[in-house]
């Protein structure tokens, strides 16, 4: 989240006339990128342009299986997050998600030690 806010105020800087929608799209997409070169250790080309693109390739993911994927993927979150220090020991009361679903005040709630606290678990 701290590298997409990074590379979005750049872009916004860059480009002042871009919308909100633009920007967020973009720096997105920058990321997506970024994650890709990390994951299949990619390596950019010194020169030129990439000219392999496959427009018949259907990237698209199942309906089934992405329900499942996600109900799987919602199953392992935790309700409680505990809010350490920096040397990883509580220091306050955890923080439950149930309670706090849709409410983002115990992420910026700095007396308690803000998203680091929760970050650090």
């Amino acid at each position: 989240m701290r590298e997409h806010n990074r590379i979005a105020r750049q872009l916004e800087s860059i480009n002042a006339f871009w919308s909100d929608e633009k920007v967020y799209l973009e720096t997105r997409r920058i990321l997506g990128a970024v994650f890709q070169h990390i994951k299949y250790d990619l390596i950019p080309k010194k020169a030129g342009y990439f000219h392999g693109y496959d427009s018949t390739c259907d990237a698209s993911i199942s309906h089934p299986f992405a329900t499942a994927a996600f109900r799987f993927g919602h199953a392992l979150i935790r309700r409680m997050f505990c809010r350490l220090n920096s040397f990883y020991r509580n220091h306050s009361e955890p923080v439950d998600l149930v309670q706090n679903f849709n409410n983002v005040e115990s992420v910026y709630d700095k007396e308690n030690g803000g998203i680091d606290s929760l970050l650090w678990d």
